[in-house]
């Protein structure tokens, strides 16, 4: 009773958010060039994957997010897509050098970049990516939507909204399946936080972060969180990709995850 009760609340909020954010969604411009897509996460692992098994890449599409436009992966593989969610991107100043100039220098391919429909707003990032033609902007709807699987998947279906995207890992498989393809593997998605995170005596919350760019290892910050908050914020996120599962296999869509170690058990494991 308690769950249905639950689901009924969530569906009634999803409802409501929709209304106020929800945006008309755009098509994307770039149609896949083949039925596969390799989303690369920017976890530690990605490291070896990269010199390893980049043969595996090959004819397929590639996705990439965050930072990785900073690392020399993003110039050597050219990513077809590329995804942008956390509103530091959009709205710290010193993002605009550290990311969209780099992505506008470096990019001489066609290639898509979603970034999320409240962004639009902001001109700063916009004018700073302005003189490239090659890339596409698509503004889409990270609006969560939450409650009855059959609920969501129809708003899914109509692109108002995704899986909450507590981890842009989420909002990737999601646009993958938007954008037409039939299998996804999902690489560089370590997610293994739980070993990075510690308590000091001042019970101060501390990360050890590290992504496969790091070029000094892990980097060892103190947070203003709680632990209970990171606890749920990794709940949330574990419990988005069971929900992303669930609309995959409705559509015919096969999301393998090919890292290995990784803390993720929403989908089937692949060795490559």
């Amino acid at each position: 009773m308690q769950s249905m009760f639950k689901q009924i609340t969530d569906t009634i909020a999803s409802v409501l958010k929709m209304v106020l954010l929800t945006k008309y969604p755009l098509s994307c411009p770039l149609k896949p060039i083949s039925k596969e897509l390799v989303l690369l996460g920017n976890g530690p692992s990605l490291k070896l994957f990269l010199q390893e098994k980049g043969d595996f890449m090959k004819g397929k599409d590639l996705m990439m997010v965050n930072y990785a436009a900073v690392s020399e992966a993003f110039s050597l593989h050219k990513p077809r897509y590329y995804l942008l969610l956390d509103p530091a991107f959009f709205q710290k100043e010193e993002n605009i050098g550290k990311i969209f100039i780099p992505l506008a220098e470096k990019t001489g391919w066609d290639m898509c970049l979603f970034v999320p429909y409240w962004a639009k707003k902001i001109k700063a990032w916009q004018q700073a990516l302005k003189g490239n033609s090659h890339i596409k902007l698509i503004f889409f709807n990270p609006v969560p939507v939450e409650g009855f699987d059959s609920f969501c998947h129809f708003c899914f279906d109509r692109q108002w909204g995704m899986p909450r995207p507590r981890n842009v890992l989420v909002a990737g498989l999601m646009l993958g399946i938007r954008c037409g393809f039939s299998t996804i593997y999902m690489t560089g998605a370590d997610h293994s936080w739980l070993r990075e995170l510690w308590v000091d005596d001042e019970n101060v919350v501390h990360t050890d972060s590290a992504h496969f760019y790091d070029k000094k290892g892990a980097v060892t910050q103190a947070t203003s969180y709680d632990m209970f908050f990171w606890m749920n914020s990794f709940a949330i996120a574990f419990r988005s990709y069971k929900q992303v599962e669930r609309y995959a296999r409705k559509k015919g869509v096969d999301i393998y995850n090919v890292t290995p170690g990784s803390y993720i058990d929403a989908f089937r494991r692949k060795n490559v």
